[in-house]
């Protein structure tokens, strides 16, 4: 039994079932966050997505770094691991009432998952005296960022989202200012691109099934325009997946991993870069949520005379 985290302590690992499970109930919620953009496939509802994705994103980093860079698995880690995905299963079910009464559970949620994650940094602050410096940092920025995120939640909406606006760009510029403070901790390198691998197949099955699930339902009689919608869509997903595993794009992945600088090149690549990507594969199951197969559904209009 490891009594407390410390730096890499198993060579040989890969994704463990406890991350696993963490990043299935993350995967649903990107699947509701999703559904902001069906329920509303416009600009806004594109903008609506990508603000809450932030925190989202964020979230499920925040623990995958911290699993790549400690090894511990004991009863205190397994719990405060099972504790966040509550967390974050409770963020997605907010999402779909986003902006609304959704937005409070939101914010709420947000910091119950940023509050373990900084008692789990603290932790290893006290146990890995060659992380203190960086382990402190992450403790000073997150809990920066859960103050305001805590202080914004009774004010109103307007003024909510620009005190939660500053608080996720500290969220954001924390590693930044830990490298060019004292610099990042190297990564496991196999264990990083194992973990967001994983990921990248989970929320690319959720979308598979979801548009699946939309075209059922959309399809009620077959014909050419059906069936080649289809077949677009599976050549789609399988353009997304070649992509992301073709043999050179996952070297040029694993080579940004190499020290000296495997921290930083981490955080660009995986935790800044991949944003946007999944992001991306996630609304793209997106579609009006009308029986016509993507047509949007008829306005109401007023009556003449």
């Amino acid at each position: 039994m490891v009594p407390g985290p410390v730096l890499f302590g198993d060579a040989a690992r890969r994704s463990t079932s406890l991350e696993l499970f963490f990043d299935l109930v993350v995967a649903v919620a990107v699947s509701q966050a999703a559904r902001l953009l069906r329920l509303d496939p416009t600009w806004h509802g594109a903008g609506v997505l990508a603000l809450v994705f932030v925190p989202l994103w964020w979230g499920w980093n925040g623990f995958t770094f911290y699993d790549n860079r400690y090894t511990v698995d004991d009863p205190v880690h397994r719990a405060s691991v099972l504790a966040a995905a509550i967390g974050m299963g409770a963020l997605g079910l907010s999402l779909t009432r986003v902006p609304g009464s959704g937005t409070m559970v939101l914010g709420l949620s947000y910091i119950f998952i940023r509050l373990i994650l900084i008692g789990l940094y603290a932790r290893a602050w006290r146990s890995e005296s060659r992380a203190r410096e960086q382990a402190s940092g992450y403790v000073l920025g997150f809990s920066s960022a859960v103050v305001l995120w805590a202080a914004g939640a009774p004010l109103p909406p307007g003024v909510r989202l620009g005190i939660w606006s500053v608080a996720v760009l500290i969220d954001l510029a924390t590693s930044v200012l830990i490298e060019r403070r004292v610099g990042l901790l190297p990564v496991d390198a196999d264990h990083l691109a194992d973990r967001f691998a994983a990921f990248f197949i989970i929320v690319l099955g959720e979308s598979i099934i979801t548009t699946g699930g939309l075209a059922a339902d959309a399809v009620t009689r077959w014909g050419p325009r059906p069936i080649a919608a289809v077949l677009c869509t599976a050549l789609l997903a399988c353009a997304v997946w070649w992509g992301y595993f073709d043999r050179r794009a996952w070297a040029l992945r694993a080579a940004a991993l190499k020290p000296p600088s495997s921290g930083w090149n981490a955080a660009t690549v995986f935790a800044y870069g991949h944003f946007p990507i999944v992001l991306g594969v996630s609304a793209s199951a997106s579609a009006p949520s009308s029986p016509s197969c993507g047509r949007p559904a008829q306005r109401n209009r007023r009556p003449h005379g």
